[in-house]
């Protein structure tokens, strides 16, 4: 019961943390997402070194921070997408000062460093691009580039906020119907707690709240957030699945503990760094 009561609050503490930043511009969109990919980016890099990996944690970060932060002035088009050829120096860099650090197994290290960055920076990269518009029926006008006094672009993040209540209702209705029910074993190997009752209950939970998602942002239609709900279930749980993979290969319980009753920042988020892409993949479908 503590336990639940001390994963509630910290679930409340989030969505107000999300909303909070969601609601009022991509500025501060930019940096929420930007605090959980360093903070996120910080714990991978920690537990992988706990099976004697040396990620470089420092160059890593920043090559994330850079990959995220040129996404979102090209979204803005303040730049243009040519902006993205600045990576290609940013790796050839972390290359070189592999060279210089002496560390055991550099291939390996250079994997790790690289694999976090494309693990987080990408997915969260993405969602500038779905909450930043040049069509004026698309949101309020984005304070960005009023400062910068460039194109005007708009802010609208109903498919962010939408996903992520999708995605929390989801998560609330696996876990009640798992600890409730959970009997048949969905990926014991990877995941011993996990069972089919309690994908199924996040399943139903999720499609339920579809509906209620589509009433609030009709922006898309029924069958799009019916689609989105089901993107969000199937791949949300192979994300699960494969940070607890990643933590299982380093006999690590948890990402971190900067969340109580969750963990770390990875627990919380490892379904959406699976899940978002495939949505944006979606929405560039329809």
């Amino acid at each position: 019961m503590k336990n639940l009561l001390t994963r509630s609050l910290s679930s409340l503490f989030i969505v107000a943390f999300i909303m909070g930043g969601l609601f009022f511009n991509s500025l501060s969109n930019y940096f929420l997402f930007l605090s959980i990919l360093v903070l996120g980016l910080n714990e991978f890099y920690s537990f992988v070194k706990t099976a004697n990996y040396k990620p470089n944690i420092i160059i890593g970060v920043f090559i994330a921070a850079s990959i995220y932060t040129i996404s979102y002035f090209v979204a803005l088009k303040v730049w243009s997408f040519h902006a993205f050829i600045w990576i290609i120096p940013l790796f050839s860099i972390l290359l070189i000062i592999e060279l210089y650090r002496k560390k055991e197994q550099p291939i390996v290290n250079l994997a790790v460093s690289v694999l976090g960055i494309l693990y987080l920076a990408l997915p969260l990269s993405l969602i500038h691009f779905m909450v930043i518009h040049s069509d004026a029926t698309s949101g309020s006008l984005d304070i960005t580039t009023q400062l910068l006094n460039k194109q005007a672009m708009y802010f609208n993040a109903f498919v962010i906020i939408g996903y992520f209540m999708i995605q929390w209702t989801s998560d609330t209705g696996a876990y009640l119907a798992g600890v409730t029910m959970g009997k048949h074993r969905l990926f014991e190997r990877i995941s011993p707690k996990k069972s089919w009752e309690g994908a199924i209950g996040g399943f139903v939970a999720a499609l339920g709240v579809a509906f209620l998602v589509h009433t609030i942002f009709p922006q898309l239609k029924l069958e799009n957030w019916i689609v989105i709900s089901i993107i969000i279930n199937v791949f949300g749980v192979y994300g699960d699945l494969l940070e607890s993979l990643f933590k299982r290969s380093v006999s690590v319980k948890d990402s971190g503990n900067i969340i109580p009753g969750h963990g770390g920042i990875l627990d919380r988020f490892d379904s959406t760094l699976l899940g978002l892409p495939i949505v944006f993949f979606y929405l560039q479908i329809i």
